[in-house]
């Protein structure tokens, strides 16, 4: 009882602002965001199998037979040998999604981090699924442990935050399966990935991870999480590493899926994830590259 009154004195002096649009909470809404931005961070309704990459509207409507069942995999990625097995994206880089994206990075944020990691994890125990929407296909029991990416020491040593290590505890917490931060760790420095192509997102990846002891990875079946994926350099390059530390299968959980970054240098490419138009990948020469 004291708390609360004490809780209501503090919202009357700070009144507590959503950490996107800015307007103010009310009294009972608790966390960092109000009741109509957390209602545009929706669940993607047909992600790609592999990549969790957005494919649409779904399945077409009309009598079952004829329906057009979701495709194993997009364009993106078809024919693609990802080190990952899966990606699980929650929802689509776009809208409010960027500005959460943005803002998870931040130390300022990190409330509106943990706010969302434990929608990370309602939405994969099948607590935030309608009685109309198809459940998602996912075993907490299956891993062994999650995995955030991590920083390189010395942005940690001067950010003392990763957004990628509040969300997988939130989601740990949700799965009840331990995080092993230890077990992967960024070996050098990398620059940001938001104003390069494919292919310079691949090199500037490539080499950046290495795997903790091979004893504690061997046969383990690990659940990779990260705030953002876009190319998917950054989660086929860890997912590699620990595959070839032992590891025998490595999934990932991200909370926005970007439209994959152009191959072309673009000046109106967004700092952490680019959008781009469909196109024919098939004529593409970089297309068949093993490394992503």
């Amino acid at each position: 009882m004291a708390m609360s009154k004490l809780s209501s004195m503090v919202d009357l002096f700070f009144p507590r602002a959503c950490a996107l649009c800015a307007d103010l909470l009310g009294e009972n809404q608790r966390g960092c965001l109000c009741t109509q931005c957390l209602a545009m961070l929706v669940p993607l309704a047909n992600p790609c199998r592999k990549c969790g990459a957005p494919l649409g509207d779904g399945p077409l409507p009309g009598p079952e037979s004829k329906r057009r069942k979701p495709a194993a995999s997009c364009r993106w990625c078809k024919n693609r040998r990802w080190q990952f097995q899966r990606v699980l994206s929650f929802t689509v880089y776009s809208g409010a999604a960027i500005q959460a994206v943005r803002k998870m990075k931040e130390p300022a944020f990190e409330g509106l981090t943990r706010q969302l990691g434990d929608r990370m994890g309602d939405w994969l125990t099948g607590s935030l699924q309608s009685a109309s929407e198809p459940p998602i296909v996912f075993a907490p029991e299956h891993y062994d442990a999650v995995i955030p990416i991590p920083q390189h020491w010395f942005r940690k040593l001067t950010h003392r935050y990763n957004q990628a290590d509040v969300l997988a505890r939130r989601v740990s917490a949700a799965i009840d399966q331990p995080v092993r931060s230890m077990w992967l760790y960024r070996s050098r420095w990398t620059q940001k990935q938001g104003m390069k192509t494919v292919v310079e997102r691949e090199f500037n990846m490539f080499g950046a991870f290495r795997a903790g002891p091979s004893k504690a990875l061997t046969g383990k079946r690990l659940l990779l999480v990260d705030d953002v994926m876009t190319s998917g350099a950054t989660l086929h390059q860890a997912a590699s590493v620990l595959r070839g530390a032992g590891a025998v299968h490595v999934d990932a959980v991200v909370f926005a899926r970007g439209i994959n970054a152009s191959r072309q240098q673009s000046s109106n490419i967004s700092d952490s994830a680019e959008q781009m138009e469909p196109h024919d990948s098939s004529s593409d020469p970089d297309f068949r590259r093993k490394i992503h």
